[in-house]
């Protein structure tokens, strides 16, 4: 099919605030095939989209009642179970399509931040689970690096807002502003080609005026869609697509830099008429389709499995390193220290995070309440040793 351009006026530069924004070369849009109730919305049609700029990697927010950046769904499931909710109901809105096509961008691996300007004009800083971010109680040095660009921020949320309205064709429109990004760059995280950077702030998302949805990237971004029409299985080309990321970032290539990626979040275009809100939101990562979790167990359990061997297998499968290394992170970030007496605060953390993005699996994985004593075991397993890692990494800084 002839590639269709997607006009809108010049989007918002946001390299005034010494910003590394812009979309890589691997942005793809895909269209998730709804079936019926019982169903799984497996097969997607790949729009390959090129030649994107100024913003970059999207997210979601939990609620419109928090300014707090929220969990996105690593689960294929939760997308079916939140569309059949929607279809349900939205009855006004049958018949509803057998598509709905879906926009992929790069993730980054840094730490999360965000920026709120209020409709009073103060400007608040926030990280993952933080609201109160500044020089005195930073988190790797945000605070510092918005607050000397703050005539920056303001010109840029303003150029923002006189987008929205335009789009939304209302001068009705709260003042707030909301944006979301990824603090990334040199001495955040390691191994990833953005870690070559210098340190910036990618914007990736934006809310006006608390709302439950986000913006639609489609809106901020000038898009050229080149579509295939090639049927496949969601998964097999969204595996094609995060290990490709994964094994040479694109966003770091468009900015000079090579080395691995992290994987693609993908959100629903606007073309697919859902809600831009958390329930619509899904991550593809490298762990997703390659074995880098903790070593675990290869084998199927047999059918006579007890819930103990069952609580250990789903445990051992589920301390994966990414998530293991986010909880590391978070005492970084809560200002926790990363000693003995911090553990409990790294287990309190895999707990819940486990809880919370596998809860369907642990419903019907009949183990009761037995998965978090084995999840424990694991994780401890994993903080005694890194906590010998940095440790040997600290005296050969001192010995060199």
């Amino acid at each position: 099919m002839p590639e269709s351009n997607v006009p809108h006026e010049s989007p918002t530069k946001a390299s005034e605030l010494d910003t590394a924004n812009t979309l890589s070369d691997q942005i793809a849009t895909v269209t998730i095939h709804s079936q019926d109730e019982n169903a799984k919305p497996t097969q997607l049609i790949s729009d390959h989209a090129a030649g994107v700029e100024d913003l970059a990697d999207l997210a979601i927010p939990s609620s419109a009642s928090s300014t707090l950046y929220p969990k996105i769904s690593g689960k294929l499931a939760e997308i079916h179970y939140h569309l059949n909710s929607y279809r349900h109901f939205h009855p006004a809105l049958s018949p509803h399509p057998n598509s709905y096509p879906f926009i992929g961008t790069t993730k980054l691996h840094g730490t999360h931040a965000d920026i709120l300007i209020k409709a009073t004009g103060e400007i608040s800083l926030q990280s993952r689970n933080r609201t109160d971010l500044s020089v005195a109680n930073d988190n790797l040095g945000f605070a510092a690096f918005c607050l000397a660009r703050e005539l920056a921020i303001r010109r840029l949320a303003a150029r923002i807002l006189d987008r929205s309205r335009t789009l939304h064709h209302t001068s009705e429109l709260g003042e707030e502003v909301l944006l979301a990004g990824e603090w990334i760059g040199s001495g955040i995280q390691r191994g990833v080609a953005i870690s070559k950077l210098e340190k910036s702030f990618v914007l990736c998302s934006i809310r006006i005026e608390n709302k439950r949805s986000w913006e639609h990237i489609e809106d901020y971004a000038d898009i050229f869609n080149t579509q295939k029409d090639e049927g496949a299985a969601f998964l097999a080309e969204a595996k094609i697509l995060t290990l490709g990321v994964a094994d040479a970032c694109p966003f770091g290539k468009a900015m000079g830099v090579d080395g691995k990626g992290e994987g693609i979040v993908w959100t629903p275009s606007r073309l697919s008429d859902l809600p831009n809100t958390e329930d619509f939101w899904l991550k593809t990562k490298e762990e997703h389709f390659r074995s880098v979790a903790v070593p675990q167990r290869k084998e199927k359990l047999p059918e006579s499995a007890d819930a103990r061997e069952k609580a250990k297998a789903f445990a051992e499968l589920n301390c994966t390193e990414g998530r293991l290394e986010q909880a590391w992170a978070y005492l970084l970030e809560m200002g926790v220290g990363r000693d003995m007496k911090g553990m409990s605060t790294f287990l309190g953390w895999m707990t819940k995070d486990i809880e919370v993005e596998e809860k369907r699996e642990i419903e019907s994985g009949g183990f009761g309440r037995m998965w978090k004593g084995e999840v424990a075991r694991v994780a401890k397993v994993w903080y005694e040793r890194k906590l010998v890692e940095e440790e040997e990494k600290l005296w050969e800084d001192v010995e060199g």
